[in-house]
């Protein structure tokens, strides 16, 4: 509009405001920083739509995205600390006691879609110490099932045998798509671990949401 016949026609043109908002509008300053704010949220916004999106339950995917999202924005700002260290910052201090409890990185582990794709990621001690915590509060004083759950079950889980270890499931879970759901995959594919399997398809079965002011609907209100 601002390069237009037409704006130097406005009455508007000549004015302050006129000429304000001309400059503004027309200045590469203004138009680099939008370009570096969509640099920076659109990898978020599409966290939010996840964990707002009624296609498939949350809450195994929300660590998980959140990690990628921050990926993302140091790669589109060029890997320079400078500028995507204050941003990775505030991220990690909403997150902080938010969403990065023991649920949110049990069912982060427990989601195969992450955990076939990254081998490391059974050995990144803040995971770990978060599942071990997890199990110990679910099964407080029960050291019977705390065995035969983080003894037993996971470590099949996390090497991958019986089951786990067929092709199919591995390539069931290697695209996060409208067909797959982590807590169908544990009642298709295990067959061993029946304690961790039914934790699992409890915990990855959750929804979760962006919106402080939930709306009074959903899809999964239906469900049983």
């Amino acid at each position: 509009m601002f390069s237009s016949n037409e704006w130097d026609e406005c009455k508007f043109s000549g004015k302050p405001k006129g000429i304000t908002s001309y400059k503004t509008v027309t200045s590469v300053q203004i138009w680099s920083g939008v370009t570096q704010c969509l640099k920076v949220f659109s990898p978020l916004v599409k966290v939010l739509q996840m964990v707002d999106a009624d296609w498939k339950p949350s809450m195994g995917f929300v660590y998980g995205e959140i990690k990628v999202a921050k990926e993302e924005i140091i790669k589109s700002l060029g890997g320079n600390e400078k500028h995507y260290k204050p941003i990775i910052d505030i991220i990690n201090t909403k997150m902080k006691g938010r969403l990065d409890s023991t649920l949110h990185l049990t069912s982060y582990l427990l989601n195969p879609y992450y955990h076939y794709k990254d081998p490391q990621l059974q050995y990144d001690p803040n995971v770990m110490d978060a599942v071990l915590d997890f199990f110990d509060t679910l099964f407080r004083g029960d050291l019977e099932m705390q065995r035969q759950v983080v003894t037993i079950g996971l470590p099949k889980y996390k090497k991958k045998v019986d089951r786990f270890s067929c092709d199919l499931a591995i390539k069931h879970c290697k695209v996060n798509d409208a067909d797959f759901d982590p807590a169908s995959w544990w009642g298709l594919f295990d067959g061993t671990t029946p304690h961790l399997t039914k934790i699992a398809m409890m915990i990855l079965s959750l929804t979760s949401s962006s919106s402080g002011c939930e709306r009074n609907w959903s899809t999964f209100d239906v469900t049983t």
